[in-house]
């Protein structure tokens, strides 16, 4: 299953609505970030308990989960995205989110990955 990445940043946004200040609340879900997640990966498949090899490179979040993951206040999010440099429960769900929106059907035969 494809799913689109700006139904996806509106699901997170929704999910992450109420983990933020009123001060910081992120933009609305089309002014999501893409975060890079590979200095982070390895961490978050182990923490997580998930195959790294099946992990996306990055994620489009909206930008107070960008923010938060990146370190930086929501107004220095930068549109074309930042790296992930510390753990974030937000980015942990987003993810998660988006691996069982990957994963395939019971009914779906594996894909062999190119």
């Amino acid at each position: 299953m494809n799913l689109n990445p700006l139904r996806l940043a509106v699901a997170a946004a929704a999910f992450c609505a109420g983990t933020a200040p009123a001060a910081d609340r992120a933009p609305p879900a089309h002014d999501a970030v893409s975060v890079d997640l590979s200095r982070l990966a390895p961490a978050m498949a182990q923490r997580m308990n998930l195959d790294e090899s099946r992990m996306p490179l990055s994620l489009l979040v909206p930008a107070a989960v960008a923010a938060e993951a990146c370190a930086v206040p929501v107004a220095r999010i930068a549109p074309a995205g930042c790296q992930a440099s510390v753990h974030s429960g937000a980015l942990d769900r987003v993810l998660a989110a988006r691996m069982e929106a990957d994963a395939p059907s019971p009914d779906e035969p594996a894909r062999a990955r190119p």
